[in-house]
This record gives structure tokens, C-alpha cells and sequence, in this order.
């Protein structure tokens, strides 16, 4: 999916010391859960353990590592469509596209796949400054393995969402979609929820707080659905990726 306002978000972190503070302290405080690992001896445990205390920056570069191997695929398989090999093209559009057309071929796993899938680099550029800028926030505030399966999780249910939404609500045969913006549009309000008041940039320019920006997303997202724009990006994966960032705080605040 192309990118929208939420991607181009960045974190001021180096002029507001308070607001780190705030991040690693109170507002970690107050949303964190503590994990329930049981039996101290079992193996699964003391994995998830050291793994949650540890690995937190391996795991935002191995999405980033991941979405670069893609789209370096996705430009390998440009250029030998041009010499007139469209093999490697056709393969990445079966794998890596959520699409009505691959949903209904069997091709499930286009849900998971097409969130790390960017083929155009300004695309890839702010959905993988996004990611390096908010999600490591967030991933402290849950965990690793916690942050894993949460950003996975939102992915595909935003790309089921935008599936069914052109299945039933406003029917389109062709659409197709890829990216990580269902992802960090849940990353990021999950991260409005913790830390409403923050300071995010938006287009790297405009200050506002948290909040505000997720609540314009919500509205110009929530508007491009319902009336179906065709500008070429997938305004019902944002929306159903919002949904599951506030879902999946109100579980883990409120036991929802």
C-alpha cells in the first residue's frame, strides 16, 4: 500500500530529555503487564525471559532487515521484467501482494507476507523511518515477544479487514496492497494511547501531540474508506490497523 501522513512520523526525542524519561518511567509503568512465564524452571520461560530483556533492538532490525531483503527482491525482479523475464515478477506478485485475486487462489499467506513487501524506495523509506523511530517505544513498553506478535498481528488483521471491506462494503475485484503501513498504523496508536501527549512530527515538520495526529489519521483514513478514494493507497489497511492498536491496548489495559 502506498504511504500516507502516519509514515513520514518521527519521534523528538533529542531536544526533549523529559519526554524520554517520561517513556522509560511512568508511562512504562502504567501500560506495561507483566508476563505470565509460570513454572521458573521451564525452558519456554527463561527463553521468553531473556529474550524480552534482550533482543529488543535485534527485532527492529530484523523487520527493517527483512523489508530491505523484499525490496531488493521486488528491484531484481523489475529489472528482469525489463529484459523480458517476468519469472522472479510473477512469483513476488503471487508471495508478497495482498490481493482478492490471491486470496481467493489459496494464497493466504499473503496476509503476513505483503507487510513487509515495498516496491516503490519512497514507500519503503518512510514506512522503515516510521518503524525505526516509533515502534522501538513501543516494543519497550510490551516486550519482544509480546512487540512480535502485535506487529504481525496487526498486519494481517488490518490486510483481512481491507480484504473484506472490498469484499462486501465497497466490492473491488482488483485491488491489491502491500506494506508495513497496516502495522505501524497500529504501532502508532497503540503508542498514542501511552503517550498521548508526545510530540510527533508530522511530514518530519509539524509538531503536535500523539494523539491529535492519530486522531487525524483516524478521520482522513476513515473518510478515504468510506467513500472508496482511488489515490492509490489502501485507506481501509490504515483504518483497520488503528482499530487494532486501540483494540490491543484496551485488552491489555483493561482486560478487554
Amino acid at each position: 500500500m502506498s504511504y500516507s501522513a502516519m509514515n513520514a512520523t518521527h519521534l523528538t526525542t533529542s531536544n526533549s530529555p523529559s519526554f524520554v524519561q517520561m517513556i522509560s518511567s511512568k508511562v512504562l509503568r502504567a501500560t506495561h503487564r507483566d508476563v505470565r512465564f509460570g513454572s521458573s524452571s521451564s525452558s519456554w520461560s527463561n527463553f521468553r525471559r531473556n529474550f524480552d530483556h534482550n533482543m529488543g533492538q535485534y527485532v527492529i532490525w530484523a523487520i527493517l532487515g527483512i523489508n530491505g531483503m523484499v525490496f531488493v527482491s521486488w528491484y531484481v525482479a523489475r529489472a528482469n521484467l525489463s529484459q523480458r523475464d517476468p519469472s522472479l515478477y510473477a512469483a513476488m506478485s503471487r508471495n508478497f501482494i495482498s490481493s482478492a485475486q490471491n486470496i481467493q487462489a489459496g494464497r493466504i499467506w499473503t496476509f503476513a507476507t505483503s507487510i513487509f513487501s515495498h516496491e516503490q524506495p519512497a514507500h519503503m523509506l518512510f514506512n522503515c523511518l516510521a518503524i525505526y523511530t516509533i515502534a522501538p517505544w513501543v516494543l519497550a513498553s510490551m516486550g519482544s515477544t509480546t512487540f512480535i506478535g502485535f506487529y504481525l498481528g496487526s498486519g494481517i488483521a488490518a490486510n483481512v479487514f481491507s480484504h473484506y471491506w472490498h469484499k462486501f462494503a465497497r466490492p473491488n475485484p482488483n485491488y491489491q496492497s502491500h506494506g508495513a503501513s497496516g502495522s505501524m498504523s497500529a504501532v502508532t496508536a497503540y503508542f498514542a494511547c501511552i503517550a498521548p501527549t508526545a510530540q510527533l512530527l508530522l511530514f518530519g515538520i509539524i509538531p503536535m501531540p500523539a494523539w491529535t495526529l492519530v486522531a487525524g489519521l483516524l478521520a482522513y483514513d476513515g473518510y478515504n474508506t468510506y467513500v472508496d478514494k482511488q489515490n492509490g493507497i489502501n485507506a481501509a489497511a490504515h483504518v483497520g490497523g488503528l482499530m487494532a492498536g486501540f483494540a490491543f491496548f484496551a485488552r491489555r489495559r483493561f482486560g478487554l
